[in-house]
Order: structure tokens, then sequence, then C-alpha cells
């Protein structure tokens, strides 16, 4: 066996044990979740007690910390004044659903918002999923419904008598 011969063998074994993989190959199996984080601002910023993110059908639950002991693909980080760090899972949409709601339970704010991604790369492999930067979105709330976003999807509650 020739010197070129053993330098290949080498090659071929240092492949094998370095987990190099070739096209068509599975996936890796590290997980993860890609985020947004909502910060609001403006006069009705103080009246918001939750926020929730929807991307179609699927929205994010409580969670009293990002990571608990049970899993969740979309979930909320429960913070009052925000900023709101919430989880979507393994998605990168182009656009989310924002729902606020304020310590009486109703609703002041539900509207769409664009995100914009970036660092987006493949940590489990080509074609194997894609995860991002935490993507930060800005929401204004408010306040008063002469200033309510035209975009609203759902109608407000009525003002109360001053």
């Amino acid at each position: 066996m020739g010197r070129g011969a053993g330098t290949g063998a080498a090659l071929l074994l240092v492949l094998a044990l370095g987990g190099c993989t070739t096209a068509g190959s599975s996936c890796t199996e590290i997980g993860w979740h890609n985020s947004v984080l909502v910060v609001g601002s403006g006069p009705g910023l103080q009246e918001v007690a939750d926020v929730t993110v929807c991307v179609g059908d699927t929205c994010s639950t409580a969670s009293d910390v990002a990571a608990d002991d049970e899993m969740r693909e979309y979930f909320r980080a429960h913070n009052v004044g925000g900023p709101w760090l919430l989880g979507i899972g393994q998605e990168l949409p182009d656009e989310i659903a924002v729902s606020a709601v304020d310590f009486a339970g109703r609703t002041v704010l539900d509207a769409d918002h664009p995100v914009v991604w970036s660092g987006i790369r493949e940590p489990n492999g080509v074609g194997c999923g894609e995860q991002a930067d935490t993507a930060e979105v800005r929401v204004d709330f408010p306040g008063r419904p002469d200033q309510r976003s035209s975009t609203s999807r759902r109608p407000l509650p009525p003002a109360a008598p001053a």
C-alpha cells in the first residue's frame, strides 16, 4: 500500500469520525425557539396587563419564565408594562397578530404587525428548519379610542364614562 492510499484511508476515517454528513442525511436534533420581543409605547402602555402573539390559529400561552418544566412551542413570559418576550416555536412568520388586554381583561389592542428577522441560520443542517435572532416588534398603545389603530381586527369595548 502506497503512501497516497494510506493518506486517503486516514482522510476517510477522519471524515467518518468527525461527524461530517453528505447530502440526503438526516437532520440533527438541536431544539430551539424563535422569539419576538414586543416593545410597547404610547399613553395606553400603563393600561396593558398582558400581551399575546398569534401566528395563524396558534397563540402563545402564559409562562412565568421562558423555560419552565413544561415544554412549549409557543410561550410568553409575563411582564406587566413590557417588554414581552414571546416564543413562537420554530416558525419565522412575516407577520404576527398582537393582542393586549388591560387589568380588567378587556382587549385594548388586536392588530397585525410585520416581523423582520435577522441572523437566520440552519442549526440542524440545510433544509432542517431556520433559527433567527429575536425579532423586535414595536407596538403603539394609544390609550384613547380616537387614537386606536385602524388596523385593529376586532371592535374594542366602548370607553368608560368619565
